[in-house]
């Protein structure tokens, strides 16, 4: 969304960042921050709305959604009666009310968004609403990035150079990782970090790190644990799952936090 607009859209956490409240729905604060970061607990809301709400419960905050879009006023059953604007919209998903909101709520509304998302972006209606995009337009902008490489360092760039940029070849040391995304980026150098401190590595995902690390013992509640991340991936040990959601910006912001951890001082990325 076009952040540059008078009073844009923020992401709204149902959830707020207080594990006290939750913690009858939450097995452990690192549970809990896995779930409110998933797609289920967000939903859209302009700045000046979202950033008034500050800490609020989520109950709490259901009569101000009743006056905001769809997928807010949603949460609440009022919104299901004399609304046309809102049931010509939810007969179509599975819009529900709810009275609480915790790990089973999340997932639904997750799955929520599938069809949602299916239909707005579904390449066929998008290049109709566009209306000059062909083939030959795309190559054209996919040719004008490629022409001009460039490099940069991970741990002295900043961080809004990322967003516009693809990844070509990330270096670490004497290591060469290809990688042609930011989840490449993030998952190459945590393998990287595995191979040369894997002890180390072990207890950051035990203690969650920054919520996007998980440690399981073999297979033992790593189901749970994969379901429980918006985006997890394994890595090249056995027991330690990474969840590489978020933008470009996100996870290079995470990334240096870990390359810190460390000791890591230059870390050279070739993106085009």
């Amino acid at each position: 969304m076009n952040q540059a607009a008078k009073n844009a859209y923020d992401r709204e956490h149902v959830l707020p960042d207080k594990f006290e409240d939750y913690q009858g729905f939450f097995s452990s604060l690192d549970e809990f921050e896995m779930y409110r970061a998933r797609l289920g607990n967000l939903i859209p809301l302009k700045a000046d709305k979202n950033r008034s709400y500050q800490d609020m419960i989520d109950l709490e905050k259901r009569p101000h959604y009743l006056g905001d879009n769809i997928l807010a006023q949603s949460f609440s059953p009022e919104a299901y009666a004399n609304n046309p604007r809102f049931t010509k919209v939810s007969s179509r998903y599975p819009f529900k009310p709810y009275d609480t909101f915790g790990k089973e709520e999340i997932a639904e509304r997750q799955e929520l968004y599938r069809p949602i998302c299916k239909d707005i972006y579904d390449e066929n209606s998008l290049k109709d609403n566009a209306g000059a995009w062909d083939e030959g337009c795309y190559e054209a902008l996919l040719g004008e990035r490629v022409s001009d490489p460039k490099d940069l360092d991970l741990l002295r760039s900043p961080e809004d150079g990322f967003t516009s940029t693809k990844p070509l070849l990330l270096e670490l040391g004497d290591e060469s990782i290809p990688c042609s995304s930011y989840v490449d980026v993030v998952l190459g150098s945590i393998n990287f970090l595995i191979s040369r401190e894997p002890g180390k590595m072990r207890e950051l995902a035990k203690g969650g790190f920054m919520g996007r690390l998980a440690y399981v013992f073999k297979d033992s509640g790593r189901e749970a644990i994969r379901n429980s991340m918006l985006s997890p991936k394994d890595t090249d040990d056995g027991n330690i799952i990474a969840n590489v959601h978020g933008s470009a910006s996100e996870l290079v912001r995470f990334l240096c936090s870990l390359l810190a951890e460390f000791g890591v001082e230059q870390a050279l990325l070739h993106v085009r």
